[in-house]
C-alpha cells in the first residue's frame, strides 16, 4: 500500500520512482510499514507511507503514526542538556560528580573525572553491559519501565549498585577513546532532572514539543495517543512476530515516541538554527556549538578513524550522503524499529525514514540503507 501526502510545488524534480523502486524493496525484504519524508528548514516539503501500521487490522502507515524513534531520541536529550548549559547551570568539561547526589568514577581510572561533553560524545568511557542493558530489566515489555532513571543509573554506575560490575566502565581513562554508550545517556538526561527540576520527558515536552507543536510526541506510552501508535515487528524466516510495546530503564537514549510529522518539526526548528515559526527555543549559538565536530582530523583518539566518513558532533553525527555530500543527523535501531534522520547542512534539506520493523537479515539492512540513501538523493535533487 503506497500513500503519498504534502508534497510541495517544490518537490518536481523529484525522481519518484526511484522512492518506489526502493519502497519495493523494503517491503520485499519484510518491512511492515514505514513512513518517510523530505524536509526542509520550514517542515515537510514531501512525504509517503507504505505498507501498514497494524498488520492484523490492516491499518496503514501515514505521517501522523506514532512509533518509538530508537536512538533518534538522543538528539532530543541532548538538545535539553545543552539548553541548561545555555542558563549557565551546566559546564560541559566539569566533573559530573559536582552535579550528582552520587559519585561516578571509573574504578580503572580513579582519578579522571567523567564530563557531560564526554556523555554527549560518546567518550566517556561508561560501558553498555549487554548481559544487562538486553534484557527485561532494561526493555520493560508491556508496559512503561517501572524503574525510574536516577535509580537505574545509579544502581548501574556507583559501587554501592546492585547492577554495578566493574565491567560497566571500559579500561581506558574517560575522554580517551569512542564509544557508544547509551548508558551514558541515560546519565546525561539524569542530569536535566537534576539541574531543571523537572524529568526529560516533562522539560521537553514544556521546552520543545509544545513550542515546537509537537502534539503527538511524549516518551511515555501514557502521554500519547496508543491508538495513533503503529504496532511493531521483527522479520524471521518465519515471516514477521509482532513484538509488545515496551519501556526502556534508560528511556532517554531510544524511548521517544514520534511521528514524521512532528520529528519533521523538530529537525526543521534545528536547520533554523533553534527557531521555526517565529518560535525560538534554543539560540543559534547554542545549536552551531552542538553542531560543531568535536574530533578533529588528525586527533588521536581510539575509535575516531579518519576513513570512517563521519565526525562525532555534540549528540549528532556527520556521514557522507549521496554524491558525497556531508550529512548531519541521527540513527536508530532497537527491537520492532529502524529509523534514520539527516540534512545537509550546506541546503538545509534531509530526509526522515521510520520503520516499524526490525530484521537480523543482511537483505533487510541493505533495503533500509538503500531507502534513505535515495531520499537523501532526492533530498539533493530538491536543491537544483
Amino acid at each position: 500500500m503506497i500513500c503519498y501526502g504534502n508534497v510541495s510545488a517544490e518537490s518536481g524534480n523529484i525522481d519518484t520512482a526511484k522512492i518506489d523502486s526502493a519502497s519495493t524493496q523494503l517491503l520485499a525484504a519484510g518491512a511492515v510499514g514505514f513512513s518517510m519524508a523530505l524536509m526542509d528548514g520550514d517542515g515537510i516539503t514531501w512525504s509517503a507511507s507504505h505498507g501498514f501500521a497494524d498488520l492484523e487490522t490492516k491499518r496503514p502507515m501515514s505521517v501522523d503514526t506514532i512509533m518509538n524513534v530508537a536512538s533518534i531520541s538522543k538528539t532530543v536529550t541532548g538538545t535539553s542538556l545543552m539548553m541548561l548549559v545555555e542558563q549557565g547551570k551546566l559546564d560541559l568539561d566539569r566533573d559530573v560528580n559536582d552535579y550528582l547526589p552520587f559519585e561516578v568514577r571509573n574504578p580503572n581510572h580513579l582519578s579522571v573525572a567523567v564530563t557531560a561533553r564526554q556523555l554527549l560524545t560518546h567518550s566517556s568511557a561508561i560501558v553498555d553491559r549487554y548481559e544487562l542493558y538486553g534484557s527485561e530489566i532494561v526493555y520493560f515489555p508491556g508496559s512503561d519501565n517501572p524503574i525510574s532513571l536516577g535509580e537505574f543509573v545509579q544502581e548501574y554506575l556507583s559501587p554501592t549498585g546492585r547492577y554495578f560490575k566493574p565491567e560497566n566502565f571500559a579500561t581506558y581513562p574517560p575522554g580517551s577513546t569512542k564509544q557508544y554508550s547509551n548508558i551514558g545517556y541515560g546519565l546525561a538526561a539524569y542530569l536535566v532532572e537534576l539541574l531543571s527540576g523537572d524529568p526529560l520527558n516533562r522539560f521537553s515536552a514544556n521546552r520543545i514539543f509544545k513550542p515546537l507543536g509537537m502534539d503527538s510526541t511524549g516518551w511515555m506510552l501514557t502521554e500519547i495517543d496508543t491508538d495513533q501508535h503503529s504496532k511493531l515487528y521483527k522479520w524471521g524466516e518465519e515471516g514477521n512476530t509482532l513484538i509488545e510495546w515496551y519501556g526502556l530503564a534508560t528511556w532517554p537514549d531510544g524511548g521517544m515516541r514520534t511521528s514524521v510529522q512532528d520529528l519533521s518539526r523538530f529537525f526543521a526548528a534545528m536547520i533554523n538554527g533553534g527557531t521555526l515559526d517565529d518560535e525560538r527555543f534554543i539560540s543559534g549559538e547554542t545549536v552551531e556549538a552542538m553542531f560543531r565536530p568535536q574530533f578533529v582530523t588528525g586527533q588521536v583518539l581510539g575509535g575516531v578513524a579518519d576513513a570512517e566518513n563521519h565526525q562525532q558532533a555534540i549528540t549528532w553525527s556527520y556521514r557522507t550522503g549521496e554524491k558525497g555530500l556531508t550529512v548531519v543527523g541521527h540513527s536508530g535501531g532497537d527491537p520492532g524499529v529502524r529509523t534514520h534522520a539527516y540534512f545537509y547542512p550546506e541546503t538545509g534539506r534531509g530526509a526522515i525514514l521510520l520503520v516499524n520493523t526490525s530484521s537480523d537479515s543482511d537483505t533487510f539492512s541493505q533495503a533500509v540503507t538503500d531507502m534513505i540513501q535515495t531520499l537523501l538523493g532526492a533530498a539533493t535533487e530538491e536543491s537544483l
